[in-house]
């Protein structure tokens, strides 16, 4: 069984300000130019979509075939799917994200992806860039660094854990009449 970090209305707050500056794609591609990043991983299904059509395929990509909780109309290729509820990150998407960058896979998430730019940030290597969508403004280009690695990992640990308990444990605890 796997537990899961879930996300509080102050947490949501904090994380609805983009994380670095909000670019469009003529800025991305001056970006990915000067930075020269060691890996590009995208979070989303339109930020994909976007380095794809801009010549720039992801070497690591995490994308849920839905866009604004909408079926998306875009489609990839997939290494490998996780279950990802909405508003948490589950013990097994942080694994499946961790091996997805040192493996360089490709990430079909069944829920929701979002917070997964998190542990992308957190196990990125240094010089990476982690690139999720800001709803109707643009892209959020992250190169990862010990700043934003310390911030992607107080955040998680901020998430209240909940982990499953097996019914064997739940079971001793009820006295029956």
């Amino acid at each position: 069984m796997t537990g899961a970090r879930v996300l509080t209305p102050e947490i949501r707050r904090r994380l609805a300000k983009p994380l670095s500056w909000v670019v469009n794609e003529k800025e991305l591609l001056r970006i990915l130019d000067v930075i020269r990043p060691t890996m590009i991983i995208t979070v989303g299904d339109v930020v994909t979509a976007t380095l794809i059509a801009l010549g720039n395929e992801p070497d690591v990509a995490i994308f849920d075939f839905r866009t604004k909780r909408r079926k998306s109309r875009y489609r990839f290729h997939y290494n490998v799917t996780v279950r990802n509820p909405r508003s948490s990150i589950t013990d097994e998407a942080m694994e499946v994200v961790r091996e997805a960058i040192e493996k360089r896979r490709w990430v079909k998430v069944e829920g929701e992806e979002d917070l997964l730019a998190l542990p992308a940030v957190l196990f990125a290597p240094d010089r990476s860039i982690v690139i999720y969508g800001q709803p109707d403004e643009g892209m959020v280009p992250i190169v990862v660094e010990e700043s934003f690695r310390t911030f992607a990992r107080r955040v998680i640990e901020a998430m209240p854990y909940f982990a499953p308990r097996p019914i064997e444990e739940i079971d001793g605890e009820v006295e029956r009449t």
